[in-house]
């Protein structure tokens, strides 16, 4: 998998060398993180670090938009589309997120994979490069897991 990885990461960098219309930032991508994160202590928080600091080092900023759920929240999300307003969200009431054991971030400035693929691509790679499985692979660009 780091093969995948680097080749997203060459793609990155040349694709910064073409002119842009804004100017280039300097630095890695800030980690968007609260100062006491609620993932302390869970089964998915150390990987969440790390990951976290290697997208900053790919200089991807990510925002973590939710880590632990209780059943209740799994039991709305899963009801919304269902017998709830909204659109479906889930397709499980088993989510790893109950267990600690998932996360979910957005890239800021491309919340949606068509905004920049490649970016959401590196994104993958960077999470499966750490032992995570990537809900990319079903269309949730966004979450990470650890293997079951």
């Amino acid at each position: 998998m780091k093969w995948k990885r680097w080749i997203v990461s060459l793609f990155n960098f040349f694709s910064r060398l073409l002119p842009r219309s804004e100017a280039p930032s300097e630095g890695p991508a800030p980690v968007l993180k609260p100062s006491s994160p609620s993932w302390e202590g869970l089964p998915i928080g150390e990987h969440l670090d790390v990951f976290l600091e290697e997208c900053a080092a790919e200089g991807l900023a990510v925002r973590v938009t939710e880590v632990a759920r209780s059943a209740a929240r799994q039991d709305a999300l899963y009801a919304q589309g269902r017998t709830a307003p909204g659109r479906i969200v889930t397709w499980t009431r088993e989510s790893a997120h109950i267990g600690g054991r998932a996360f979910d971030v957005t890239l800021v400035g491309a919340h949606e994979y068509d905004d920049d693929p490649e970016a959401w691509q590196l994104l993958g790679a960077i999470g499966e490069d750490l032992g995570l499985e990537w809900g990319g692979h079903f269309q949730d660009y966004g979450h990470f897991e650890l293997p079951s």
